[in-house]
Order: structure tokens, then C-alpha cells, then sequence
């Protein structure tokens, strides 16, 4: 999911406690080997720019996936995976893109739009009768304002401790699979923050609430929408949307405690993130670009959806009139152009991915640390 503001509380909290470190069982398990990019014209320049990009971060490990009219393709890799077992990143590994799920979740809720079985002006107590006096205005709350950030419903984990000390001390009290008990152990009951449609205010739980939105139009599983209405379509094999003890997923490494040490996080990580409509995409950054391919090339939704969903959200209470944040889809606007994407990250990672459609370029970065992105590196790579 979209960086959290408690990843640096996270280590206020657990000075309070002497189980905060998770009990890992660390597999070690090696990715396939990377298809060679050594031919590439650009492949040292690639190569050197994603080796830096990660010692800057500090970070064990980094991918980066580069795709111009000029080059062409390239995938790299740099450092670890797996710090324990000293596992080398290849650049093939199944990678947890947390936020960058939303755009998947947004293009589920589009298509369902699309085949007539809900409206993006329906209101969320129609589609979830529970949440009627739980939700405040869930009653006035529609599913356009959901998907926009503009619904007022605060987003889980900001401020809500004890969603965080059951994150740090108990991971499997926070399973983003069960929707209907993190709803109600952490989010009913609370106020919102704002007059639904009057402000801008990043939420994870309003995507908790489209997945469940999604399962009743679509009257299938999360699960199965996303591989009949997205990794299908898009031909993405290596992908999944569900909790599994997958050996090939990069380790997640933070440093709790500001001492400069990295501790593997990727039980938080999977808590909070895996099966869920917010971030809990499993992927590779090769079936991450045929998931850009198909949405920009118009095999998963028609034109008028698409277009809707790259339209900025526009208020007064936004920077310039304009939150460059559509329908689940970022606008990136950076001096050589204008790209769509979004990114991902919560405890442990870091990832982005943009798509620039007049240089009919893609970039797809990710780290194995949570730092946020750097956006200089976009410009260099893609100039």
C-alpha cells in the first residue's frame, strides 16, 4: 500500500515491547535466473543507475524494469533478496507491490461499471447495509469518492493504535483476507475526517471496502475477479491475489529502531498487506508491465472508463486546484512529461510504477526497504 505514517510510530511502539521482532522462518529459495539484458545499448547505464539507486537507499536489495521504443526492454537487479541466506536479487522474484494493487482493484470496479451491475454514484450503505451507523454518511458515501480518496473514511493504520500494536504484536489479528473483522475491531465507530467530497485524504480502508463492493456485484471472490478480469486478460502467470508461504517473495527489511540495523519485517508485511484490495498484490515486475500493456492498450477496460480513470481529482482544498490523483491512478507531472502509474509500499518495500504515453515508456522500481522513491532517478533513466 501507499506509504503509511506509522512506519516511523512503528518503532516508538515497540521500545514499549520485547516481541516486536517477528519469529521468521526465512526460506531460502533462489529466483529463476534472469533473461540477459548485457546486450541492451543501454544495459551499463541501466545497471549502474539501479546499483545506485539502491546503496543510496540503503537498501538490500533493488529492481528496476525499463521499456522505451529506443532500448527497448531491460530488467536488472542489484543486491539481496534474502539477507539471512545472503540470496542474490535476480530480478525474477515475486515482489509484494502494495498500492500499486489499488489501480488493479480500481480497474475491477470500472469493468463491473462497465457491465452494468453497479454505478460509480451508488452509495456505499446500499452495496454494504452494515455499515449504515458505523460508518458516518455511508448512507451519502459513493463508490467514486471511495476509489478517489475523497470519502472522508480515515485511512487504517494513521492513527489508530490499536490497529498498530496488533500489527507489531499480533499479525494475525490484522488479515486484510477478512475485511468484515478489521472493519470492525478498528474502523466502525470512528468519525470521519472530513464532509464526504469536500477533501482529499489517502485511505486504505475505503479500497477494504470496494473489494467487498466488487464481491457482491461481481458475486464471485476477490480472488477469482482479479484472475478472470485482470491476470487473464493481461496474461499475467506469476501473479496472485492471497495468503500463501511463497519462498520466492523478497524478504522486507526496515530499520525499526533508527540504529541503522535492518530487521526482516515480512510478516507485518504479509499481514497487512497480502489478499487484500488495498495492497495485496503478489507479482513480478515483468507481469507488472504486461498489467501497464493491457490497461493502456485497452484490453481490460474501454476507453471512456480508462479516461475516467486518469481524470485528476479537482478541489479547492487540493494543491493548485488539482490532488493529480484520478480514479486509483497518480499523475506523475515531471519535466519530461506526464506519467500514469502508481506507488506501493508499507513496512518493508518500496515500489513504482509509471507509464509515460507520449514516449510510450515504462519504468518499474522496487526496493526491498521502505524508502520512499526518488524521483530524479525516472528522469535519468528515461531521458
Amino acid at each position: 500500500m501507499k506509504k503509511i505514517t506509522h512506519q516511523l510510530l512503528l518503532a516508538a511502539l515497540c521500545l514499549g515491547f520485547t516481541a516486536c521482532e517477528p519469529e521468521l522462518t526465512v526460506p531460502q529459495t533462489s529466483a529463476p535466473a534472469q533473461v540477459d539484458y548485457s546486450q541492451n545499448p543501454r544495459h551499463q547505464f541501466f545497471q549502474t543507475e539501479i546499483e545506485n539507486y539502491r546503496k543510496a537507499a540503503g537498501a538490500p536489495g533493488a529492481i528496476m524494469l525499463v521499456k522505451t521504443p529506443a532500448s527497448g526492454l531491460w530488467v536488472g537487479a542489484s543486491g539481496k533478496s534474502n539477507l539471512e541466506h545472503g540470496t542474490a536479487m535476480q530480478g525474477t522474484e515475486r515482489i509484494r507491490i502494495g498500492s500499486i494493487t489499488k489501480p488493479m482493484t480500481s480497474t475491477i470496479i470500472l469493468k463491473l461499471k462497465e457491465q452494468g451491475k453497479l454505478s460509480l454514484d451508488d452509495k456505499l450503505a446500499d452495496w454494504l447495509p452494515q455499515t449504515q451507523g458505523n460508518i458516518p454518511k455511508a448512507d451519502q458515501i459513493t463508490l467514486r469518492q471511495l476509489l478517489s480518496h475523497t470519502s472522508g473514511i480515515r485511512n487504517l493504520g494513521d492513527d489508530n493504535i490499536p490497529f498498530k500494536l496488533a500489527l507489531v504484536n499480533r499479525p494475525a489479528n490484522v488479515d486484510m483476507t477478512r475485511p468484515d473483522e478489521i472493519l470492525k475491531r478498528y474502523v466502525y465507530g470512528k468519525p470521519l475526517a472530513y464532509e464526504p467530497g469536500t477533501h482529499f485524504l489517502y485511505s486504505n480502508t475505503g479500497f477494504m471496502l470496494l473489494g467487498m463492493i466488487a464481491e457482491k456485484a461481481g458475486q464471485k471472490t476477490l480472488k477469482t475477479l482479479y484472475q478472470e478480469y485482470i491476470f487473464t486478460p493481461a496474461g499475467m502467470s506469476d501473479s496472485y491475489l492471497e495468503k500463501r508461504d511463497d519462498p520466492r517473495v523478497a524478504r522486507s527489511y526496515l530499520d525499526l529502531y533508527g540504529d541503522g540495523k535492518l530487521i526482516d519485517v515480512g510478516d507485518w508485511e504479509k499481514s497487512y498487506d497480502d489478499g487484500g484490495a488495498a495492497g495485496g498484490v503478489i507479482t513480478t515486475v515483468t507481469d507488472l508491465l504486461k498489467f501497464s500493456e493491457a490497461l493502456f492498450g485497452g484490453k481490460l477496460l474501454n476507453e471512456q472508463s480508462l479516461s475516467e480513470m486518469k481524470g485528476s481529482v479537482k478541489l479547492p482544498t487540493c494543491p493548485n486546484g488539482d490532488c493529480e490523483y484520478g480514479l486509483a491512478l497518480s499523475t506523475w507531472n515531471l519535466d519530461m512529461g506526464t506519467g500514469y502509474g502508481h506507488d506501493g509500499g508499507v513496512v518493508g518495500i518500496d515500489a513504482l510504477w509509471l507509464y509515460f504515453p507520449e514516449r510510450k515508456a515504462t519504468i518499474i522500481l522496487f526496493i526491498n526497504r521502505s524508502i520512499p522513491t526518488e524521483k530524479r532517478i525516472i528522469e535519468r533513466v528515461l531521458q
